[in-house]
């Protein structure tokens, strides 16, 4: 089984989408080796090769990890206001 690793797009500037991964590594593409749709603020899933290198051409939209990761980061939140 593929290694999956998640990428946020962080921001696109005109072509060129940037996003970071979860250890906060940055890496530039052009939009054109994305999946149609992407927007700042979509998580990519991407298959990893045998080497560990992202397989571009494998990205999707991950709609599931999206929405789970905008859930943690609510309840962080909720949770940080509530110490104070």
């Amino acid at each position: 089984m593929a290694s999956i690793r998640y990428y946020a797009v962080d921001k696109i500037n005109g072509q060129i989408a940037v996003l970071a991964d979860d250890e906060g590594r940055n890496v530039a593409l052009p939009l054109s080796r994305l999946p149609k749709g992407v927007t700042a603020g979509c998580v990519l899933s991407i298959s990893l090769d045998n080497a560990g290198t992202p397989a571009w051409s494998s990205a999707e939209i991950d709609e599931e990890e999206a929405k789970r990761r905008s859930e943690e980061a609510a309840r962080l939140s909720a949770e940080s206001k509530e110490k104070e």
